[in-house]
């Protein structure tokens, strides 16, 4: 048994005898030192006297709740250090959440697996250990710099001494800032509670939307398919498999435009309330072939198939929304992975429905861009690309969030998307982003896509969003610019068809 495991000391707080006596005989028996405080006020009291290597946390304490605890552990220099494992319960996502932003680091949860408690418990403390090394590094460093810098004073008369010395320097300067900046990617972690409220809104927006599908369409499904003729039922069961897997392509003004239109061609044939039935076709995708549907519109029946169309069309994109969210939480993780690991050989590329996938991307976002700010779309009719589409949405995700923040969710966003070509007359796909933001400063410009670089204040921004865009485009041997002025930035990705 490694010498740093017999000597960790692990403090478990739990007002649970129950769950104490559990966390201390997995421990105990793996050889580390631990332990117990029944309340918060316990546990703060006996940190006073000797802090342990690590701390186990329950949430729900009699006294002080274990999210206070934590935070009073990040306030106080003498203890901010100690990493900090919440105990939940599987089901309790927004206690892990509100956990990381107090300060833990991970969580176990209950009932408790022997194996889990024990590997995430050895992964944190290893983590602990090396931060401490890379700490006492970093004073080391700037020690001998502090001493080069007072040798430096001596050696002035020797010009060549001196310049040798002034390059080892920023040698080593160079090397404590890459050592500083690697040690900041395990506090990123901390931040994915941040990132993934975007998916877990589209879910829950999703759901709302099922629960009105439920409580509003489902009662009667049964009814008005009972309603309907054989070759009624066949017709609708057609149509709902073709629109729930066609994107949606309109802008807003063109689906008025249309709408209004196809108002008037309905009027034309005398069917009944063909406002709301144009706006049902337009929403669903149907504006083209209302004719092909005329016999049904004139129908009893013209105004149900319609909403029970628009109702099933919409549980069928909201299964795909939910399915994408579930999904991006993962790759937020796998794009700080992918950063410091090169991608696994092997993948092949797809065919990609670029406009489908950025109003994929754009559905993550509807909670936050509420009505003070307005979506701009200009989508011409272009072909689909062959290119990975993980990565690209990835890319639509960083470069909307970032002009969502960058206007602080007030203003106007575009977003159009073109043939176009590049410099060297070769025809591609343009997906063009503008926003209305504060913009970027020009002697920042040049630095935008580095690695680490922020113009945001933490935890906002960790610096790699940008970069993680630029290296997937260029996988895709596209390009990608920014022209910025305060209230008029414009991000441009041109992509080879």
């Amino acid at each position: 048994m490694p010498v740093e495991k017999r000597s960790a000391n692990i403090l478990v707080v739990d007002d649970n005898p129950y769950n104490l006596e559990i966390l201390c005989k997995i421990l105990e028996t793996e050889g580390y030192q631990t332990r117990v405080a029944n309340n918060g006020v316990a546990a703060l009291r006996t940190l006073q006297f000797k802090p342990p290597d690590l701390i186990l946390l329950d949430i729900m304490l009699p006294d002080i709740l274990g999210y206070e605890v934590c935070r009073r552990l990040k306030e106080d220099v003498a203890t901010q250090h100690i990493p900090v494992l919440f105990i939940s319960a599987l089901e309790e996502t927004q206690d892990k959440l509100e956990g990381f932003a107090a300060g833990a680091v991970d969580y176990i949860t209950k009932p408790f697996q022997h194996q889990e408690v024990l590997a995430r418990i050895e992964n944190h403390l290893s983590l602990h250990r090396l931060r401490q090394q890379l700490e006492a590094q970093n004073q080391q460093l700037k020690q001998e710099i502090k001493e080069r810098e007072q040798a430096e004073t001596a050696l002035q008369q020797a010009k060549r001494s001196a310049e040798e010395a002034f390059m080892q320097l920023q040698k080593m300067q160079a090397e404590l800032v890459h050592a500083e900046k690697m040690a900041s990617l395990g506090q990123l972690i901390a931040g994915i509670a941040h990132e993934i409220n975007s998916p877990l809104a589209a879910l829950l927006s999703s759901t709302e939307h099922l629960k009105h599908f439920l409580s509003g369409y489902l009662p009667h499904l049964p009814a008005f398919l009972h309603a309907l003729n054989p070759q009624q039922t066949q017709q609708f069961m057609q149509l709902l498999t073709e629109v729930s897997s066609q994107p949606i392509g309109y802008s807003t003004r063109e689906a008025r435009q249309i709408r209004r239109q196809l108002s008037q061609q309905l009027h034309a044939h005398h069917i009944e309330k063909a406002d709301i039935q144009a706006d049902l076709l337009v929403q669903i995708g149907l504006e083209n072939q209302f004719e092909a549907l005329l016999d049904i519109l004139r129908s009893p029946q013209g105004l149900s198939f319609l909403q029970h169309l628009h109702a099933l069309e919409d549980v069928c994109r909201n299964q795909k929304t939910m399915e994408f969210a579930i999904k991006q939480a993962q790759k937020i993780i796998l794009a700080l992975k992918n950063y410091v690991h090169q991608e696994p050989q092997g993948a092949k590329k797809e065919k990609v429905n670029i406009i489908f996938s950025l109003e994929t991307v754009l559905t993550l976002y509807n909670h936050q861009l509420r009505d003070s700010v307005s979506i701009h779309k200009d989508y011409q009719n272009v072909p689909e690309i062959p290119g990975y589409a993980d990565e690209l949405n990835q890319v639509w995700t960083n470069l909307i969030h970032n002009a969502l923040q960058a206007m602080e969710y007030q203003g106007e966003l575009s977003i159009a998307v073109h043939i176009a070509q590049n410099a060297q007359a070769q025809e591609g796909l343009a997906v063009i982003f503008h926003d209305t933001g504060c913009g970027v400063p020009e002697a920042l410009q040049e630095k935008i896509f580095q690695p680490f670089f922020t113009t945001k204040s933490a935890p906002e921004g960790t610096g790699l969003g940008l970069d993680i865009a630029r290296k997937i485009v260029q996988k895709h041997q596209g390009i990608i610019s920014l022209h910025s002025q305060p209230g008029d930035t414009t991000f441009t990705i041109w992509l080879p068809i």
